[in-house]
């Protein structure tokens, strides 16, 4: 249902689009006409054996999308029963409206389906603006951020659970992997909540998302057998680990190939990306993903040009406007220092050209990207001895093939950052005694599909020495 209602968003065919309006009612009636709260008909409840049937809850999304589409007040009906379920006592939206658990306590922790009931509320407060259902899903979103979300923009890194990941992601374990089907879905729930309050923290983690766990996932390197593999992994690790071959869903559609959630939903997290990257705010434009090209609206036309996230050099030209555009820019999260060829001002996180820009008019955004290292003690303090590398918004990572992953690494600091040296697509990290530590971007690491490798993002240094 839900991906017939984004193909009707796009479609424009109108004989197309009323056949899949008749499709889609014909799939939701029958659904109300045997489950729901009344009489004689199934609890929700009792339609999944698993996860405490909140995959069932999920449709709540398609249903007010429904309801969008055709105005039927059934289908809005329909989806206040299903939240009415979530909101019993050990319903995962009475928990989120607590606000004292995060989703790795609640008695049912699977990441997947549990962000897509949240993403059925959000579309619910896009129909009525009740902001109780806002606040809902921006408690529930603050606490994963806090609670389960990995360096790379993975979150429930048990397999497929939430499990406290921001802390446990430095603990070695064989379940420690990150499945696409939760990075994609949390990309997707981030963009409608930045779409809902402007907020830059959501595109900090969808940014994050992207370019280390989305493209991680991402199988775009040649396979060197002529077995067909899929487009994307179902499971990514981040510390001495490698990217599984199990494919989640996994089921045969022929003698040598299978086809799984995760390869389903990997092509919408980078569709998640034109949404946010450069929208109209007002009379204004805002600059929240840096992604080389051209942009146009109803009454503008912007061109940037950029090699983010490979340097922090992002230029704007304005090449068409009926009077000045006010600018608005994103600084990242990992970004300390920047500077601009205008006059600005920064106000929530963003850096607002105090000047409107008119055709022709161009404005220049650098940011610096240095090695930021982060030790593990950061991020759990009872694990010490383990550091990461970034660089800007890009996660590297050890690559078993040609870096030892179980050696310990003291690395040579300036003014508290690592010192290293980026050729063709390998980084060079200096170390103490000299020689350098080989690192990769996390995204193109471990990728052999039929011969998988251990990778790792979390390395030792000297505290870890013997231990």
């Amino acid at each position: 249902m839900l991906g017939l209602e984004y193909f009707y968003e796009v479609c424009k065919e109108e004989p197309l689009k009323e056949k899949i309006i008749l499709a889609l009612e014909a799939h939701a009636n029958c659904i109300m006409q045997k489950i729901g709260a009344s009489n004689g008909k199934i609890s929700i409840f009792e339609t999944s054996t698993a996860w405490g049937a909140i995959n069932s809850l999920s449709i709540i999304q398609p249903y007010v999308k429904l309801y969008k589409l055709t105005g039927n007040k059934e289908y809005l009906a329909f989806a206040d029963e299903l939240i009415a379920y979530g909101h019993s006592e050990q319903g995962i939206f009475n928990f989120a409206k607590e606000n004292v658990k995060a989703p790795f306590e609640y008695p049912i922790t699977k990441a997947y389906e549990m962000i897509s009931c949240f993403e059925g509320i959000l579309e619910y407060y896009e129909v009525d603006g009740n902001a109780e259902r806002l606040q809902l899903c921006e408690a529930f979103a603050e606490k994963v951020l806090e609670t389960d979300f990995c360096i790379t923009g993975g979150s429930g890194g048990r397999d497929e659970y939430f499990n406290n990941s921001t802390k446990t992601q430095v603990i070695k374990t064989e379940l420690h992997k990150f499945e696409t089907c939760v990075t994609v879905t949390l990309m997707k729930f981030f963009a409608s909540l930045y779409r809902a309050t402007g907020e830059k923290k959501y595109l900090d983690a969808i940014e994050r998302s992207f370019y280390n766990a989305y493209l991680g996932a991402l199988n775009d390197y040649e396979n060197p057998g002529y077995m067909p593999v899929p487009m994307f992994y179902s499971y990514s690790p981040v510390y001495n680990n490698a990217r599984w071959l199990l494919m989640g869903g996994g089921k045969n559609i022929s003698p040598y190939a299978s086809f799984g959630c995760c390869v389903a939903i990997g092509a919408a997290g980078i569709g998640v990306l034109p949404t946010v990257g450069c929208v109209l705010d007002g009379d204004g434009v805002v600059f929240g993903l840096y992604l080389d090209g051209t942009y146009e609206f109803a009454n503008a036309k912007f061109k940037m040009q950029t090699q983010y996230p490979d340097d922090g050099v992002v230029k704007v030209t304005v090449l068409q406007a009926e009077s000045g555009v006010k600018m608005k820019f994103r600084i990242p999260d990992w970004c300390d220092k920047f500077s601009m060829d205008t006059e600005y001002e920064i106000v929530n996180g963003f850096a607002c050209v105090k000047n409107p820009v008119c055709a022709g008019g161009t404005v220049t955004f650098i940011m610096e990207t240095p090695y930021k290292i982060t030790p593990s003690t950061a991020i759990n303090d009872e694990v010490s001895g383990l550091f990461a590398i970034t660089h800007g918004p890009i996660v590297l990572c050890a690559d078993s093939l040609e870096t030892e992953l179980n050696k310990s690494y003291t690395l040579a600091l300036k003014d508290g950052f690592a010192q290293g040296e980026r050729i063709d697509d390998k980084y060079f990290i200096r170390l103490t005694n000299g020689e350098n530590l080989l690192l990769r971007e996390y995204r193109v690491t471990g990728k052999c599909y039929y011969n998988p490798r251990e990778i790792s993002v979390w390395l030792a240094n000297e505290e870890r020495e013997g231990k």
